[in-house]
């Protein structure tokens, strides 16, 4: 079974992309804010920004005119174990309030000092630094996806 829960986050996008109005993200709403939290990605280097390269600020009447589906990412969480004879499994449902995954997972951790080479990084996005055991690591929470070939339908 298929389970989708439209957010209001979503219907608010979804809305200003309908009207050709700008849209502006709620504070705390989008996965690059969480990746600052600690308690959805551990390990955070101190300072946080060590290993990290500064990108131009954030401006959002200018950078929503090209929202639009660019990346994947992925997440555990969203299913708990259910015990006994035999042991299955049951959705953790999302609510209409929620504004990302469960729990995060990276796509690739590298030490910093053996990153992705400028090509490699291409397919990947949501840049973050972790320090696990003295060891400064590069992890990419997000991959592009390229949308180019798909033509929705209806069935």
């Amino acid at each position: 079974m298929l389970r989708v829960t439209r957010t209001f986050l979503g219907i608010a996008v979804q809305t200003a992309k309908y009207l050709g109005s700008p849209h502006t993200v709620v504070p705390y709403s989008t996965v690059n804010e969480s990746l600052t939290d600690p308690l959805v990605v551990p390990y955070q280097p101190s300072p946080p920004t060590l290993g990290m390269e500064i990108s131009d600020t954030y401006d959002a009447i200018t950078d929503t005119d090209s929202l639009r589906l660019q990346l994947m990412v992925i997440g555990n969480q969203g299913h708990r174990l259910i015990a006994g004879p035999p042991a299955t499994t049951t959705e953790v449902p999302h609510k209409g309030t929620d504004a990302g995954l469960y729990g995060l997972i990276p796509f690739v951790a590298k030490p910093v000092t053996n990153d992705l080479t400028a090509l490699q990084r291409t397919k990947y996005r949501l840049r973050k630094t972790m320090m696990i055991d003295s060891i400064l690591y590069a992890v990419y929470y997000g991959r592009v996806i390229d949308i180019s070939g798909i033509t929705p339908t209806t069935q």
